[in-house]
């Protein structure tokens, strides 16, 4: 099975991976092993949001039509908002953590299929994302819609 998503975490002694079926592993850094039990990870800090699995990102997942999933997801550098990308081409931004059943956000449409990559700029101004058969490439201005700071 392929990694499609890692993490580190803030003392960068773990790795969360999402494998290529939605299954999150962790990996303790220095012996190359996966931990057994994934209980212990849910108030782990860390240095990005890129798995798409987690207890921070429930409320996306809540709010997917039946078979949609979600392909990306970032975390901005100030650690307030996400944005998501899903298999319908479209983009949401949601307050960080997300971790509430059915959680509110800001909504386009652009692309025809899959969101392949998402990513805030390095001081959250703009989000930089790209879709699937489309080969576009696309930036939204972050303009504080949800009032987060």
């Amino acid at each position: 099975m392929f990694i499609m998503n890692l993490d580190w975490s803030l003392d960068s002694r773990i790795l969360q991976t999402v494998l290529g079926d939605y299954d999150i592993v962790y990996w303790d850094v220095s012996t190359s092993q996966k931990f057994k039990s994934a209980r212990n990870f849910r108030d782990v800090k860390w240095a990005t949001q890129n798995c798409p699995i987690g207890h921070s990102i429930i409320g996306p997942w809540q709010n997917l039509d039946r078979g949609d999933v979600i392909n990306v997801v970032a975390r901005s550098q100030y650690r307030d908002l996400m944005v998501v990308g899903d298999s319908k081409g479209r983009i949401r931004l949601y307050k960080w953590p997300s971790s509430v059943p059915k959680a509110s956000f800001r909504n386009t449409k652009v692309y025809s299929t899959n969101v392949t990559c998402a990513t805030f700029t390095y001081d959250d101004s703009f989000v930089i994302t790209s879709g699937g058969n489309d080969a576009a490439l696309m930036q939204f201005s972050v303009l504080d819609p949800l009032n987060t700071r």
